[in-house]
């Protein structure tokens, strides 16, 4: 299926959920939010919530990387 995450389009596997999908991606930071469609979802979700063909989704990593 087709996703748009990050405003690049990737192919992901069907039936994964939105913590399978970024962990992934390696975004395994502790300080990330993320949002489909415009719409936050919640890190206690992320296990059951299943992203449809076509999503628009935003991972926001939140570390500072001072150095």
């Amino acid at each position: 299926m087709k996703l748009i995450i990050n405003g690049q389009e990737k192919d992901i596997k069907n039936n994964l959920s939105l913590e399978e999908i970024i962990n992934n991606l390696n975004k395994t930071s502790e300080s990330i939010a993320c949002a489909v469609n415009m719409n936050i979802v919640k890190k206690c979700e992320w296990n059951s919530y299943l992203p449809k063909e076509n999503d628009l989704i935003e991972i926001l990593n939140f570390n500072s990387s001072a150095g």
